[in-house]
């Protein structure tokens, strides 16, 4: 009856960093938005109240919402990261089925930096990433075809969020370091850690993908961020190395920038085969090389299948 108990608990506990995060994005955004306000109404110099509001939302849908991201993307990242922090320093007083586990006690240890694992296997976990995205490409490319109303929902968010050329550098720090660091903690750290103590190792996968799908608020950019989640919590399950997650995650937004510069729907069909080829091979045998490169001198822990 306990153990049910606690499965629950433990279970709810998983859902509280998304809600966590989304509370924190809208404050945010709530407060950048007030303070934009106040700024378009004392320098505007509108009479016209739609006039006004038109000249607010131009302002704030620009600078504004880059600037409620980065500030967001911080908050969440020092958040994520104290909540993680406590999580693992907690983990050893646990009273359930995890206790006396030397790979859960391995949490606070040597389970989160690469003193043990083999230099070449880091290497090989960042080329397995840049395969990922070169697969990721053909994917989105091809859902894009399937439903254009996806691909214009997400054109649309990139333009609400201001994505543009003369912002990129600060999208740049927000989308390869503060976004990788805050949600790998988050969904992986936090959701996938509590969820694997109610349900199965692939429930637990599953369903913290589902949410850092859903997290990212479109069909088209959410399917891929499901497809990803399920790479990087596979990742984290079998390693519990939250590192290994965050390299991954980083690599992986920052091959955007180069890897999408190249347009596959110029190539034809042979080139196209054998660059997909190329991508489906470097992010496999990355992933196999990278395992084999991962201390086995622990015992797995015993949890609920």
């Amino acid at each position: 009856m306990q153990t049910n108990v606690n499965r629950s608990r433990n279970f709810f506990k998983s859902i509280l960093p998304i809600l966590t995060f989304f509370c924190l994005m809208l404050l945010v955004e709530v407060a950048v938005m007030e303070v934009y306000f106040f700024i378009a109404a004392w320098t505007s110099g509108k009479t016209d109240f739609y006039d006004f509001l038109d000249y607010f939302l131009e302002k704030f849908i620009g600078d504004g919402s880059i600037i409620s991201m980065f500030i967001y993307g911080f908050i969440a990242l020092f958040v994520s990261l104290f909540w993680y922090r406590t999580v693992l320093e907690k983990q050893k007083n646990i009273p359930d089925y995890l206790a006396d586990s030397k790979k859960y006690e391995l949490l606070t240890g040597d389970g989160n930096h690469f003193t043990n694992y083999k230099k070449i296997c880091i290497i090989a976990l960042i080329v397995s990433a840049i395969g990922f995205q070169i697969v990721m490409q053909f994917f989105m490319v091809g859902l894009a075809k399937l439903a254009p109303s996806w691909a214009e929902e997400y054109q649309e968010l990139l333009k609400a969020t201001g994505l543009g050329e003369s912002k990129l550098s600060w999208m740049m720090v927000i989308y390869i370091l503060v976004g990788p660091f805050s949600e790998e903690m988050c969904f992986r750290g936090l959701t996938f850690e509590y969820s694997r103590k109610s349900i199965s190792f692939w429930g637990a996968n599953i369903f913290q993908a589902l949410l850092f799908g859903g997290f990212h608020g479109n069909m088209l950019q959410g399917i891929m961020a499901f497809l990803l989640g399920l790479v990087l919590g596979y990742i984290y399950g079998k390693t519990r190395n939250i590192k290994a997650t965050i390299i991954f995650h980083i690599t992986f937004n920052a091959s955007t920038f180069f890897i999408g510069e190249i347009d596959i729907t110029k190539m034809n069909m042979l080139t196209g085969f054998i660059y997909l080829m190329v991508g489906l091979t470097i992010a496999y045998f990355g992933l196999v090389y990278f395992f084999r490169g991962v201390p086995r001198n622990f015992n797995a822990p015993k949890m609920p299948e």
